[in-house]
């Protein structure tokens, strides 16, 4: 049996709107463009729906669409699909005619259709030969099939289910279509109580055939995604990382992935597998997977591998980092190079029009002369509030007609000064902002924490996190008062009592940072100069532009040519013994601030607008770039050495800038962004003067101390 170390090394990444950042190897992009098919991942962790393929710039090309609770889906032909979510079944159709391009896709998916289920936790789903919609009634325990008239018509229940109820008795999750109706069948455990085939998560798990109640396979570990192709049943064993078929009563297996396997499809002689990390909690604690994985000293992936059927070789894998660490199903779109689609929170759903005549056009025109509608009554924003943004709304779990705030003597505060960052995500996520989890991505965070938490009753209202920083100040990590608490004093006070905690541990300051933006900024402001704060003094600039606003600016044209001893090229043409050079330059002369390395971050680099400086055939200057969504570089790191004699470093910066941004225009991203910090002068003074007038957005970081 092959084992997930055939897994080749990954090279490139790409960051998706929700900062989940996808590492693929190149391989894999010439097989999507080889094969020309494009894959749909649905993920109901997050709310998410991917559509992927490969771009014309030789990168991924994602599109990321929000649907509550996205589950199974059924891909019909390259022109429709169809996805399960909460409490609808959705039918997507391409919009576009044949070699009709829009924003780049050959396809756009919108939603047709839309069938009313209720919540029946609905996993795997199809359509069988009579067109009817089928699928995985996982709180029924039952196949079932959609009802034009009622929530869902059952079709199959397990035999030793006794009663149609909703309650998950063997968790029923997968489904696989034989001649065009459903065959086959795995569930969890052939149990008929509520909820009790979570004791039988380990070796319970069977794969059932339909027509004759027969077991085709049992003592599995939380069976998966049963597919037939090319004559055989497979099926993932997913407790046990394993993917494999069934035959003569037993499960064979061909190949060990590093993860809970969920989510199959099949693409000649190919299978496309989904790969979640394990969550740790009842439904995922203590399987086989982990003692597995412990022995094998692997770390559990999150992402999609593909696999050779005949070998078990792993040929391609597609892995995710960042917020998405669980995916559920994966289906292939054939024909299909860059897929796109539409959903029910912005509103290109009202303005995307495709009118039913010879040539199918779509009116492109609709899309800028239809007034913006109110939001959807369907439209869930499941994205994560970002630092740079207005506060978040009241979070869901607080809306309690209870909480209705009475007097500030009702408020009660607690105070912990010994607490995981883990503790806090998990059970006080929503009472944090900026959002900690996000934190956690970009830096290791000084553990443990103190914490003050402000309760009316049994509710909470109101956190402030303070880590304790290794020079003896702690830092304001999150400060956030939910909205109906706030013009009470709840925020002051809880900042007056850390202050206390503060002093008791012995730490000698306090220091805070914030953006200029946020919505609560005055009031943060107003709050610590009535506590005798520092006055806060900007320490970063963030710095927008669109390819509109950039292109406008004159030193983009009118710069002088560089002299004949220097010449601009390509940080991917730089040579590890130059890198070396770099770097040694680096340990032994202090040759450039940290702040301007140009080896931060080397996976998300973008190898195709990152420039670097030469004089007489030296290296003396760059500027590297990052790509951090599918349409946005971020102008990382900007040096040039000024001590070399004669160069004149501001026109040689803005010589590599306009390099830099030419390139990044060439390549069709829409927007460049910049942060910069105050001490770095040489790029502050060039947003100042060069910069500033071209940006569509600019923003300070503040920060603010106060001695204790």
């Amino acid at each position: 049996m092959q084992t997930s170390n055939t897994i080749a090394t990954t090279t490139l990444s790409h960051q998706t709107e929700s900062n989940t950042v996808f590492h693929y190897n190149s391989d894999f992009l010439e097989w999507l463009k080889t094969e020309e098919i494009s894959l749909a991942v649905s993920t109901y962790q997050t709310n998410k729906l991917f559509l992927i393929g490969r771009d014309t710039t030789k990168h991924l090309f994602v599109s990321e669409r929000s649907f509550e609770r996205a589950m199974g889906l059924h891909v019909e032909s390259e022109n429709s699909f169809f996805l399960s979510t909460r409490f609808l079944l959705w039918r997507f159709e391409n919009a576009l005619a044949e070699r009709q391009i829009h924003k780049e896709a050959d396809k756009v998916y919108i939603p047709r259709q839309a069938f009313t289920t209720g919540d029946l936790d609905a996993h795997d789903i199809s359509r069988n030969k009579n067109g009817d919609i089928v699928f995985v009634n996982t709180r029924y325990n039952c196949i079932a099939q959609v009802s034009e008239k009622y929530n869902f018509k059952p079709l199959w229940t397990p035999p030793f289910i006794t009663k149609m109820i909703s309650e998950d008795r063997c968790h029923l999750n997968g489904m696989a279509m034989r001649d065009g109706s459903p065959r086959y069948v795995t569930m969890v455990s052939q149990t008929d109580r509520l909820d009790a085939w979570r004791e039988h998560r380990h070796n319970g798990g069977v794969v059932m055939d339909m027509q004759t109640n027969a077991i085709l396979a049992e003592g599995l570990s939380m069976p998966h995604s049963p597919r037939y192709y090319q004559d055989k049943l497979w099926v993932l064993n997913a407790g046990r990382g394993e993917f494999g078929y069934v035959e003569n009563g037993k499960f064979v297996p061909i190949t060990w992935l590093d993860g809970f396997l969920r989510g199959l499809a099949f693409y000649k002689n190919y299978a496309l597998i989904g790969l979640s990390k394990p969550r740790h909690e009842r439904t995922f604690a203590g399987l086989p997977l982990e003692e597995l994985l412990e022995k094998r000293k692997a770390e559990p992936k999150c992402g999609v591998f593909v696999v050779d059927i005949n070998t078990g070789e792993i040929i391609h894998s597609l892995e995710s980092e960042g917020e998405i660490v669980e995916l559920y199903d994966v289906q292939v779109l054939p024909n299909t190079k860059r897929p796109s689609a539409i959903d029910l929170q912005t509103d290109d759903i009202a303005r995307f029009i495709a009118i039913e005549e010879d040539d199918n056009k779509v009116d492109f025109k609709a899309l800028t002369s239809i007034e913006k509608p109110k939001k959807s009554v369907y439209s869930i924003n499941h994205s994560e509030t970002k630092p740079s943004q207005p506060l978040p709304k009241r979070p869901t779990q607080h809306t309690n007609p209870d909480m209705a705030a009475t007097s500030k003597e009702a408020i009660k505060y607690q105070a912990s000064v010994n607490v995981s960052l883990e503790q806090i995500i998990t059970q006080f996520g929503q009472l944090t902002f900026p959002k900690l989890d996000q934190l956690a991505k970009a830096r290791k965070v000084n553990e443990p924490l103190m914490m003050l938490i402000a309760h009316n009753g049994q509710h909470k209202v109101g956190c402030i996190v303070v880590e304790a920083m290794p020079n003896k100040v702690g830092r304001i990590l999150s400060w956030y008062v939910i909205p109906p608490y706030r013009s009470m004093g709840i925020g002051k006070e809880l900042l007056i009592k850390a202050e206390k905690i503060i002093r008791k541990v012995k730490l000698q300051g306090i220091i805070m940072d914030y953006v200029s933006d946020w919505t609560q900024k005055d009031t943060i402001e107003a709050i610590l100069a009535k506590q005798k704060w520092e006055k806060p003094i900007a320490k970063l600039s963030l710095c927008k532009a669109s390819n509109d606003s950039i292109s406008k600016a004159p030193w983009l044209k009118n710069l002088p040519p560089l002299p004949s001893t220097m010449e601009i090229g390509m940080w991917k043409d730089v040579t590890n013994e130059e890198k070396k050079i770099i770097q040694e330059k680096k340990n032994t002369q202090d040759w450039y601030p940290d702040i301007v390395s140009p080896f931060q971050s080397p996976h998300l680099v973008s190898l195709d607008t990152s420039v670097i400086l030469r004089y007489n055939n030296e290296i003396v200057g760059w500027i590297i770039t990052h790509k951090i969504k599918a349409d946005t570089i971020e102008f990382t790191g900007s040096f040039v050495d000024f001590k070399i004699l004669g160069l004149q470093k501001r026109s040689l910066l803005l010589q590599l800038c306009k390099k830099a941004i030419s390139l990044v225009l060439e390549e069709g991203y829409k927007y460049g962004i910049w942060q910069i910090p105050q001490d770095h002068k040489t790029m502050f003074r060039f947003v100042e003067h060069f910069l500033k007038p071209y940006l569509i957005n600019f923003t300070e970081q503040k920060v603010s101390y106060k001695a204790l």
